[in-house]
């Protein structure tokens, strides 16, 4: 666990197989070779940032931004693996995607999906395929295309007759690279985010796609807990509950885009929580000191697995979703608006003008940079 003086290589998320400081140094060895390509495309479809936000532009001329990202279901496919229910995944697949879109501004138009799969199995990619259509209604997109590989060898599964897959999409979006283009979202990046602005949380539906690993080590393996098991403290079924679809921001935050917004940043509050505000591109620090009550799922993680709040606020979303950074004299009508769009919102704090990109929690005492988050502050 993180506590004083520890690691994140020492936390239970890392025993849990999830080594991210590893996966950091890795990723900066690719990096080094992935950067040189944006060299080879100038002109239409230049690439215009750097790798590290949540998706990236395309400039295709004409003030027209194309966005891509790509981003899978992880570990929670496990979890409908050992239930042999798969009609919830698909909507995880595309929320993943189309809510990384909307972090540049951008209104998602389309999205591919990938199923590497054991053995084909026609009720299992029926299931996923419902529940792809199902999310692609929800975000306004289409799904045009797509592949199945089949790699028995690659995936075993861990029971037998379990269908062992991998579910991974790629999305497209668009955005305004001009303000002549008024029939498209305009780039929001983050870089007019200042001091004083608010941030805006939209709650989420549970643990959304993250932290899986340690979830399924805490539950399953640390406190026992069977997935058909009723859990009273959630109200239902702990299989139920991990199965949660993630929820699409594509209407609440469209929704705002469309008019003159004052948002000047958004962040999905996807792996690493709400240290995903330090990926935005500035210096300042937030100050989240209005966090809403915990829901139940997470209580139940860190009481099962006696996990620190430094960890689980490094691991988890703890009930926040997205994340909108706001001018400060715009909070009441995002919340009306995004009210209005069926979903539920809080002003959780501020961008503090102090230079370090810190997030602040000073109701759990913490610090947070990068993909740590400290005690004692």
């Amino acid at each position: 666990m993180i506590s004083d003086g520890d690691s994140k290589t020492d936390s239970l998320y890392s025993k849990a197989g999830v080594d991210e400081p590893r996966e950091q140094q890795a990723l900066k060895g690719m990096l080094h070779w992935l950067k040189k390509t944006y060299s080879f495309r100038t002109g239409i479809g230049s690439t215009s940032y750097s790798i590290g936000h949540f998706a990236n532009v395309l400039n295709m001329g004409g003030g027209l931004g194309l966005v891509l990202t790509t981003d899978g279901v992880g570990t929670k496919l496990m979890i409908a693996q050992k239930l042999n229910r798969f009609d919830t995944v698909g909507i995880d697949c595309v929320a993943n995607n189309v809510n990384d879109i909307l972090c540049m501004g951008a209104e998602p138009i389309a999205m591919l999906d990938y199923i590497a799969i054991n053995a084909i199995d026609e009720r299992v990619l029926e299931d996923i395929a419902k529940g792809l259509c199902h999310g692609a209604e929800k975000a306004h997109i289409s799904i045009p295309g797509g592949e199945i590989a089949q790699v028995r060898e690659m995936l075993a599964p861990a029971g037998e007759g379990e269908t062992a897959l991998d579910l991974v999409g790629s999305a497209v979006g668009v955005v305004a690279l001009s303000p002549e283009r008024d029939d498209l979202p305009q780039l929001i990046d983050g870089k007019r985010v200042e001091p004083g602005d608010l941030v805006i949380g939209l709650l989420s539906s549970g643990l959304h796609s993250n932290g899986y690993s340690l979830a399924r080590k805490v539950l399953l393996e640390k406190a026992h807990f069977s997935l058909d098991q009723e859990v009273p403290e959630l109200g239902r079924a702990l299989g139920d509950e991990l199965l949660q679809p993630t929820h699409i921001y594509v209407e609440p935050v469209l929704s705002l885009l469309k008019k003159e917004s004052p948002v000047h940043g958004m962040v999905n509050i996807s792996g690493g929580g709400l240290l995903n505000l330090g990926r935005l591109p500035n210096e300042c620090s937030y100050i989240i000191d209005n966090l809403p009550p915990v829901p139940p799922i997470f209580k139940l993680i860190k009481e099962s697995g006696s996990i620190s709040d430094a960890e689980m606020f490094a691991t988890f979303n703890m009930g926040i979703g997205f994340c909108l950074i706001a001018a400060a004299d715009a909070g009441q009508a995002i919340l009306t608006e995004v009210s209005n769009a069926g979903y539920q919102a809080v002003i959780l704090g501020k961008v503090d003008g102090k230079p370090g990109g810190h997030i602040l929690l000073p109701d759990y005492h913490l610090k947070g940079r990068g993909d740590v988050f400290e005690t004692g502050q």
